[in-house]
């Protein structure tokens, strides 16, 4: 394989410097994969890759010979398990829940579905943060508990370090986020570390950084790019990257050619990204119906729900659906139900018949009439639309894992969001969206961001419209 000069002056800057770490600004499709593969056959040994999910982490240790390659979760849930200090063995999705509502009754509070909920997004949010946000948390929630006094407000606080407390000496039992945050907080026992590879540093949460902090790697090779940062609303640090820049003292070297979008629809990307480049060219296609593949992105649930509805029952019999998340919720607005009655899917007993007949006719058509029926009909049982809600969300779900149908003379359709088409590509990819705005293109501009990672994905033919504005 021929490797570029930058790829070169990466791999031999990290063989000659083992003690420096290293900060690689990777556009998109710019081969990092293959640059990571490259450096790990001159890695220290105790070496660990980071990735930023399982998909990702599964496709690096296939390739990877020279170091332990896992998701930053599942490297913590090791700690928490082994960690004198943890000994945590059991993952429960629902422990916070558990504890908020044991301590809520303890302090005399009665809250409802809805407030319970908010109350848990508080302590996520709180311990993603790192405790940074401490003063916001507590503004949410007062305003879940109407505090209103200076009495009520630090008994409100009282009560939310309760919380807090139980999470942290409860040490048998870790949900997702205590993976990371146990071993921070209770002085965990990290093994040793040669080097240490952390991918998509542009996405790292404050809580993800300090776990990295504590890892006290040997050397510590980041990778990442400011310009596809997009999950500030989980709670991503906005300067991620160029805190591991300047804190780790890190040197920095760019990836900056692009090998899966060609040049001739480069054009796009380079509004938002404008180093990026590529050396072929693909003669584009002008209708996508002549295609056998196509792949349709959406800015959000909500339009792609509403694509896959106006399909035909043949059509949908060979599309792929990647939603982000759970689009079920997504399901209450299309039927039009209360948002304070949600409800998580395996706590609803489903009706055997109706996805049958939901599959078998048109599913918009359907989603009207149930609407029209739970806004008429009084004697439907409110639980059943709920009911219905859920399973149709749930069957979102099921279509991220659905094969195509290689027989059949429909075209593979795969209907994605931005945020899950991040780190995937396909040949031929159909987007629409707003250009980014003529000034000069920030890190800090989501939106921006997410234009970038949309027009990038395809490896042939881009279909791109514009959406008009005012």
């Amino acid at each position: 394989m021929q490797f570029t000069q930058e790829q070169q002056n990466i791999t031999s800057f990290f063989k000659a410097n083992p003690l420096t770490n290293l900060l690689i600004s990777a556009n998109a499709g710019s081969g990092k994969t293959t640059q990571l593969v490259q450096l790990s056959d001159h890695c220290k040994p105790n070496s660990y890759f980071l990735a930023f999910n399982k998909t990702i982490a599964t496709t690096l240790d296939e390739k990877v010979l020279g170091a332990v390659c896992k998701t930053i979760n599942g490297f913590g849930f090791g700690i928490c398990r082994n960690s004198p200090t943890i000994r945590s063995w059991r993952v429960d999705v629902r422990k916070y829940d558990n504890i908020i509502k044991d301590v809520v009754g303890l302090y005399g509070h009665r809250l409802d579905r809805h407030q319970l909920k908010e109350l848990k997004n508080q302590v996520d949010s709180f311990r993603q943060a790192n405790e940074a946000n401490a003063d916001e948390v507590l503004e949410e929630v007062c305003n879940v508990l109407k505090a209103q006094t200076l009495e009520e407000r630090k008994a409100a606080k009282t009560m939310f370090d309760d919380i807090i407390s139980r999470g942290l000496t409860e040490p048998k039992t870790v949900d997702f986020t205590d993976q990371v945050w146990l071993p921070v907080k209770l002085d965990a026992k990290f093994p040793k570390i040669g080097d240490l590879f952390v991918d998509e540093v542009q996405d790292l949460t404050p809580l993800q950084y300090a776990f990295i902090k504590k890892c006290n790697a040997e050397r510590y090779i980041f990778v990442g790019d400011p310009k596809q940062a997009i999950y500030a609303f989980t709670g991503a640090d906005a300067n991620a990257f160029r805190s591991c820049k300047t804190q780790f003292n890190c040197h920095q070297l760019p990836l900056t050619q692009c090998f899966r979008v060609p040049n001739n629809t480069l054009r796009y990307a380079k509004l938002v990204c404008p180093t990026i480049h590529s050396d072929f060219e693909y003669p584009q296609t002008d209708t996508p119906a002549q295609l056998k593949q196509l792949t349709k992105l959406y800015r959000n649930n909500a339009s792609l729900i509403q694509t896959y509805l106006s399909l035909t029952p043949s059509q949908r019999e060979n599309t792929v659906v990647r939603c982000t998340f759970s689009p079920w919720k997504y399901i209450y607005t299309i039927l039009g139900l209360p948002k304070d009655k949600l409800v998580e899917p395996e706590q609803v007993a489903l009706t055997p018949d109706f996805w049958t007949n939901f599959k078998q006719s048109d599913g918009l058509d359907v989603l009207k009439t149930l609407l029209w029926q739970f806004t008429h009909d009084k004697a439907v049982a409110e639980h059943t639309w709920i009911a219905y809600a859920v399973w149709i969300g749930s069957y979102f779900n099921d279509l991220r894992t659905k094969e195509f149908d290689n027989n059949s003379a429909e075209m593979q359709l795969t209907l994605s969001t931005i945020h899950q088409a991040k780190g995937l590509e396909w040949e031929n990819v159909w987007f629409s969206a707003e250009l980014p705005s003529e000034a000069a293109p920030t890190e800090d501009n989501q939106e921006d961001n997410l234009f970038l990672i949309g027009v990038t994905r395809h490896q042939k033919n881009l279909f791109f419209e514009p959406i008009e504005t005012d």
